[in-house]
C-alpha cells in the first residue's frame, strides 16, 4: 500500500467472502464516510466547494439489492462507478434497464475508451455522473484483478 500512504482507504465488504469496495480519497481532500448497509456499495462525500457524493459498488449477477435502492443516495452532484457488470453496447435488456435507471436519475454514462475486463473484451467498469464533469481512466498496470481498475479525474 506504499503508493497510497496519502489517501483516506474506505472499505465495504461483499455479500461473500472474495471481493467487496475499495474507495481511495488524497488526504489532502475533506471527506466523510455516509452510511450505507448494501452489500458492494461505499459511499463517501467528498466536502469541496460544493459537496459531491461518491459511490463506488460492486455489482454482481445474483446481489440482494437492486438499482433503486441507490436511488437514495444521490444529491445534485453525485458520481457512481465501480463494475457494474454491464457492457452499455452489447448486454441487451440488461443494458437498456441500467440506462433507463440511470435516465429517470439524470445521471450521464461516462464510459472509458478501452476495455476494463481482462477475461473478456468488455467494458463493464464506468462511472455515471450528474452535476459534474469528470472522466473515467483505465489504469493500464499490474493488478491481481480480473479488471482494470478505473481512476476518476475531474
Amino acid at each position: 500500500m506504499a503508493h497510497f500512504e496519502a489517501c483516506f482507504l474506505f472499505y465495504q465488504e461483499d455479500e461473500n467472502a472474495h471481493g467487496g469496495v475499495l474507495i481511495l480519497v488524497r488526504q489532502t481532500i475533506p471527506v466523510t464516510r455516509v452510511p450505507c448497509h448494501l452489500a458492494n456499495v461505499c459511499v463517501v462525500d467528498l466536502h469541496l466547494d460544493e459537496t459531491l457524493r461518491l459511490i463506488g459498488m460492486y455489482t454482481p449477477d445474483k446481489r440482494s439489492w437492486s438499482w433503486n435502492d441507490l436511488s437514495s443516495f444521490f444529491l445534485t452532484n453525485s458520481i457512481i462507478c465501480g463494475d457494474f457488470n454491464v457492457d452499455l453496447t452489447e448486454d441487451g435488456d440488461k443494458a437498456d434497464r441500467l440506462l433507463k435507471w440511470a435516465d429517470d436519475l439524470d445521471l450521464s454514462p461516462v464510459v472509458p475508451d478501452t476495455r476494463t475486463s481482462l477475461r473478456s473484451d468488455r467494458t463493464i467498469d464506468y462511472a455515471f455522473a450528474k452535476g459534474t464533469q469528470v472522466t473515467v481512466q483505465v489504469h493500464e498496470g499490474a493488478t491481481t484483478s480480473d479488471h482494470k481498475p478505473i481512476i476518476l479525474v475531474s
